[in-house]
């Protein structure tokens, strides 16, 4: 049976092996309800975007190191995404779901999904020591089981699964608060704000994707509106017709900068 959880893994796994349209192509499952393939895009995508910090995390509970099976690193990562980003997320639902895609060795991914979800707290982190608590949200803070490097460049890059050289760079030309919000901001999810095609209302779209159990809000534009959650606006027939398309709120600025005129 195809689920939310099996399909994010089956496009990791394709993208993995180097086939980088079907990350794209298998979340577009005509099997799921609307909900469950908005879950399975922000899985697949919320891995992507957390893997090294994810694999570091999964590491330190690894006594002998990750699995050579890159399925199970995969699945791995899946359970631990929910663990730590998925708001609201039961741990025993997140650990359960995510053991029952393993093939085999069961029992070591149930031991060790289960050992991370043991290592989040529900208090707020210590500032004073970055290498060993991380932050998941106002009072919620990972025990980290492995420390983070004592390294400020090379912390920041863990936490927020970039690339060194991008982080020293930052640091570099922003200073060190600048370089912050740059690396916070590329690590956040983000956000599907959804432009009203022609001139057609904005509230009138609205109530229409509500229709459809789709949540969204108005955003700074007139011409915008957020996704908030519910169904994927993608799977109603207000998308069908063209009513809207996706357009980031800087993206649609900086088209209106330009002084054009209709023809």
């Amino acid at each position: 049976m195809v689920t939310a959880r099996s399909l994010a893994l089956h496009a990791l796994s394709s993208l993995e092996r180097g086939r980088i349209d079907r990350l794209r192509d298998g979340l577009a499952n005509k099997q799921l309800e609307p909900r469950d393939l908005a879950f399975a895009f922000d899985l697949a995508h919320g891995v992507l975007r957390r893997q090294r910090l994810l694999d570091h995390v999964l590491g330190g509970l690894a006594h002998r190191g990750l699995p050579k099976d890159p399925q199970l690193q995969m699945v791995l990562r899946l359970g631990a995404y929910q663990l730590l980003f998925v708001r609201g997320m039961p741990a025993h639902a997140a650990v359960h779901e995510t053991v029952e895609m393993v093939r085999g060795n069961r029992g070591f991914a149930n031991a060790l999904l289960r050992g991370l979800s043991r290592a989040i707290a529900s208090c707020a982190a210590d500032p004073a020591d970055p290498t060993r608590e991380l932050s998941l949200a106002p009072e919620l803070t990972l025990m980290l089981p492995a420390p983070l490097p004592a390294d400020a460049v090379e912390r920041l890059a863990i936490v927020h699964s970039l690339p060194d050289f991008f982080v020293e760079r930052c640091r570099e030309q922003l200073g060190e608060a600048g370089a912050l919000q740059v690396v916070e901001a590329a690590s956040a999810t983000p956000g599907v704000f959804l432009r009203v095609a022609g001139d057609r209302d904005r509230s009138a779209l609205q109530q229409e994707l509500a229709a459809s159990e789709v949540r969204t809000a108005p955003a700074d534009s007139p011409r915008l509106l957020r996704w908030n959650g519910g169904n994927s606006p993608f799977a109603t027939a207000a998308f069908r017709a063209g009513h809207f398309l996706v357009q980031d709120p800087t993206a649609l600025a900086a088209a209106e900068a330009v002084p054009c005129q209709p023809g």
